[in-house]
């Protein structure tokens, strides 16, 4: 079984930022958000009326985390008392009515986007991402307080402000809200010396918001690799250059541009650079994959893993897994059989023992995929594992019931 968070995708290649699901407070509630369900006009006139901000949940039917802080945050306890208290609070589906054009409007990039707005209808303040109650609850408190609301921010830059400490809060203001503010990060960077740009604020903004490979900041960090792994970790530098390197690649494949990929492709190779050679590798895997070319992904995935994935329980579990859906030779079915085996030796989980369960039954080693699927079964019981009954229904389909 695939664990998304442990997919090929983010974990090797590390693709364009997804929002993922938080852990929330999660305990006994009976208390849940107020939402209004008149028109956006209507919401207005009530605000006004109660003299009260607007908290506007801008949300997607298909989106996950959305689901998820409606079933896990809006119904808690300390959450509903302080929204119900300090706004008039909305939830509006941006795919359907007027929220179409207010999604236009409000420039929503990401589901779900939490938004506030004055009691006249005016945007004070915006975070995206699904948040956990207590945070949840602090991005409310910013936006009752106008000094830390996104909307002021807003004012300042536009009116000129550049201070560099005031130009830092502002573009990782720009990231949490998923605003982009690739030029106002730029604005920022210029006024930061080279030797300033290994300072732990720097870093940090790097990691949230640099992607461009040829940009001065990437740069410096390539040259100066060896003080960023000192000062931060290996890992760190190593998965921020991995994801940069892949992300240019993978926009020339999500543009269908065979050219500007076999470009950025020759840049990353001249770089003559171990992290840009495992970042082609990821690419290739993931070409092959959009393309549906599932031979030539069966070859670059054995030397990828070869390569890059022995130790890497997740990515060997990932690839496994796309074997056992798509690969149909049996020489290279067993191949996955081994990297199945050797992720779970390395980190042992429900979803890789599913996996290894997997591909032993579709390898015709039906006895040995049944005692997997019962230790898969097990630890799923043991820690909790929401997926125990679909582990269970694979073990009937082992056993042929």
């Amino acid at each position: 079984m695939k664990n998304y968070k442990n997919s090929v995708k983010n974990v090797v290649a590390g693709m364009l930022v997804l929002l993922a699901f938080l852990p929330g407070e999660l305990s006994a509630q009976n208390r849940a958000i107020e939402f209004e369900t008149g028109s956006w006009a209507e919401v207005i006139q009530k605000a006004k009326k109660e003299n009260k901000p607007i908290f506007v949940d801008a949300f997607a039917v298909w989106c996950g985390p959305c689901k998820w802080m409606a079933k896990s945050v809006f119904t808690n306890d300390t959450v509903a008392d302080f929204y119900n208290s300090n706004f008039v609070n909305v939830k509006m589906d941006m795919e359907k009515g007027e929220g179409i054009e207010l999604a236009k409007k409000w420039k929503i990039q990401a589901y779900p986007t939490l938004l506030y707005f004055s009691p006249e209808g005016e945007m004070i303040h915006r975070i995206c991402g699904a948040y956990p109650a207590n945070e949840f609850v602090l991005g409310g408190e910013n936006a009752l307080n106008p000094e830390k609301q996104f909307g002021q921010f807003v004012k300042k830059y536009e009116n000129g402000n550049r201070d560099p400490e005031f130009l830092a809060h502002y573009v990782q203001l720009l990231a949490e809200s998923c605003m982009g503010g690739k030029e106002e990060t730029e604005v920022y960077f210029a006024t930061q010396k080279d030797e300033e740009l290994t300072s732990e604020r720097n870093w940090n903004l790097t990691l949230m918001l640099v992607d461009d490979m040829n940009s001065r900041v990437f740069k410096n960090l390539e040259n100066n690799k060896k003080i960023f792994e000192e000062k931060y970790s290996k890992e760190a530098v190593a998965e921020k250059m991995e994801q940069v390197y892949t992300t240019a690649l993978m926009r020339q494949l999500y543009k269908k541009d065979d050219a500007g990929y076999e470009k950025v492709q020759q840049e990353l190779t001249s770089r003559k650079n171990d992290l840009a050679d495992k970042a082609i590798a990821a690419a290739e895997l993931n070409k092959f994959e959009i393309r549906n070319e599932w031979d030539k992904y069966a070859n670059a995935a054995s030397k990828f893993v070869s390569n890059y994935a022995m130790d890497d329980f997740g990515t060997l579990n990932s690839i496994a897994w796309t074997f056992y859906e798509q690969i149909k030779d049996p020489k290279q079915l067993k191949k996955a059989v081994v990297w199945a085996k050797k992720s779970v030796s390395l980190t042992e989980k429900p979803f890789n023992l599913d996996t290894y369960a997997h591909l032993l039954y579709a390898t015709g080693n039906k006895k040995e995929a049944i005692v997997q699927q019962k230790r898969a079964i097990e630890l799923a019981k043991k820690t909790g594992d929401p997926m125990v009954s679909d582990l269970e229904n694979n073990l009937k389909m082992f056993e042929g019931k």
